[in-house]
This record gives C-alpha cells, structure tokens and sequence, in this order.
C-alpha cells in the first residue's frame, strides 16, 4: 500500500524534474549572457572614463577646461543613452525567452500530473471494482 503511493510520487517527480532541470540550465545561461553584457559595457565605460582623465591632464586654460568638460558630459550622456539601449535589448530578449520556457514547462508539467492522475484515476477505479 505504501510502496504504490511511493512509486507513484517517485515517477511524478521524475516527470516534473527533468523540464525543470532544463528551465534552470537555460535561465543560467540567460543570467551568464547578461552578465557578460554588463561586463563589456563596463569596460568600455572604463576605457572612456580613462581617456577623460588622461585628456583631462592635459589642459592648459581655463577654457579648455571648459570646452573639455562640455565634451565630456556629451560623451557621458551618448554613452548612457547606447548602454540603455542595449540593456534594454537584452532584457526583452532574455524576458522572452523566460517567457517561451515558462511556457513550455507548464505544458509539460501540466501533461505529467495529468498522466499521473490519470494513473491515480484508473487504480482507484480497479480497487473499487473489486
């Protein structure tokens, strides 16, 4: 009596989870892209802040000071508005496919628990028969 309940949960588990084994591989994959993105814009943002500085170093006027801090804010802003940009690309790419997985391990989580009620279904009917 004990061991069918025990049998039964052990293959509904093992229906539920090898789909989620799967979900959890491609969502690590998903934060893994994610984060190599961050780390390339922050490098370029280091090589630009860099350059800044080391142009920075160099002025001679109070006038190139000024005309250099100008272009700098337009660089910083420029920069700002194309690393928004692509991490907002990213996000609604990564949102999608999260969202094409969660999709597909419903289906598939919801077809095991129908099969397993089925299973379930059926023994019940056989032990009422007899």
């Amino acid at each position: 009596m004990y061991t069918e309940g025990f049998q039964q949960w052990f293959k509904m588990n093992k229906n539920f989870g090898s789909p989620l084994m799967g979900w959890n591989k491609a969502c690590a994959g998903m934060y893994q892209s994610i984060s190599e993105q961050q780390l390339e814009l922050l490098s370029g943002n280091l090589t630009l802040l860099s350059d800044q500085l080391k142009r920075f170093s160099q002025i001679k006027t109070p006038e190139d000071y000024f005309n250099l801090s100008r272009d700098v804010i337009q660089e910083d802003m420029n920069t700002l508005i194309n690393n928004l940009q692509i991490l907002l690309q990213a996000t609604l790419l990564q949102l999608e496919e999260f969202i094409n997985l969660t999709n597909t391990y419903t289906e598939k989580a919801t077809k095991a628990a129908k099969s397993m009620g089925n299973k379930s279904s059926e023994k019940d009917k056989e032990k009422s028969n007899q």
